[in-house]
């Protein structure tokens, strides 16, 4: 099978959940499949600003196709999402936002309207950013959509509700997310799996560097992420707090990309 995926970031460099399971994803198809990747020449979401070149490259065995970004991710942008998710607004704001969230590739979707038709199937990561939303329409009848959804306000959007209507198959990578897009969008019709995904175990190391460094004191728990209130990482942290104000013990391990202020406290340790 000639097998496309399309992802809003991709590479080895590449820091996201979404972003390394379909380069997994891709991989492992590419086993036994032609196997490419419809991308964007971003690095980091947060301004989408370019940083590979553009053009085609070979990530192993996969082709990986490259498309610029037009504009990066205006410094307001917060300001003009918390309008479209938390106050009253139009259809036209929320079509705006989905706009300027970016990342805006017209070359991505133009490959996609021009020579869509040409893959078996096109595999499309991530509802939430414009590559999917308005590049799965395009080739609606080969696609299949890895959502990675999770309760949160852009799913209650207007613009998401047909899409969530038209791949041929889904893939969740829980069953909560599979229940979560069932009961929002009632398509359990459509052919699904959840798919999850495996790990690699890393070789043994000695974890005693790690303890001298940053000093952690007692049982840790790690929370492995993106640390920025879109994941709920406020609300972790307050839950921490009652943890510990009732007494808990241990250490509360934060391994990420920081996108928001974290407090500066002993039993908090960031990576």
């Amino acid at each position: 099978m000639r097998i496309l995926v399309v992802v809003q970031r991709y590479g080895a460099e590449v820091v996201g959940g979404s972003e390394s399971h379909a380069r997994v994803v891709a991989h492992r198809l590419a086993m036994v499949n032609e196997v490419e990747v419809a991308t964007t020449n971003a690095l980091d979401y947060w301004s989408w600003a370019p940083h590979f070149p553009e053009g085609e490259s070979m990530d192993g065995p996969v082709r990986v196709r490259r498309f610029a970004v037009t504009g990066t991710r205006s410094p307001t942008f917060k300001d003009a999402e918390r309008h479209v998710l938390f106050e009253p607004h139009t259809l036209a704001d929320e079509q705006a936002w989905l706009a300027t969230q970016g990342p805006h590739a017209p070359g991505l979707l133009e490959f996609l309207r021009r020579e869509g038709k040409g893959y078996d199937a096109a595999l499309f990561y991530t509802y939430i950013y414009e590559p999917t939303a308005a590049g799965l329409p395009l080739v609606a009848e080969r696609a299949a959509l890895i959502s990675t959804a999770h309760d949160e306000e852009p799913l209650r959007l207007v613009p998401y509700r047909a899409l969530f209507q038209l791949p041929r198959a889904f893939g969740f990578l829980t069953p909560e997310e599979r229940d979560l897009v069932h009961a929002r969008f009632h398509n359990g019709h459509i052919p699904n799996e959840v798919l999850g995904i495996g790990l690699d175990p890393p070789p043994w190391h000695d974890p005693e560097p790690f303890r001298e460094h940053y000093a952690p004191r007692g049982p840790l728990v790690l929370y492995l992420g993106q640390v920025s209130e879109g994941k709920a990482v406020d609300e972790l942290l307050a839950d921490w707090s009652r943890y510990r104000e009732a007494g808990g013990t241990g250490s509360l391990v934060l391994a990420g990309t920081a996108r928001m202020q974290i407090p500066k406290q002993d039993d908090i340790v960031p990576l």
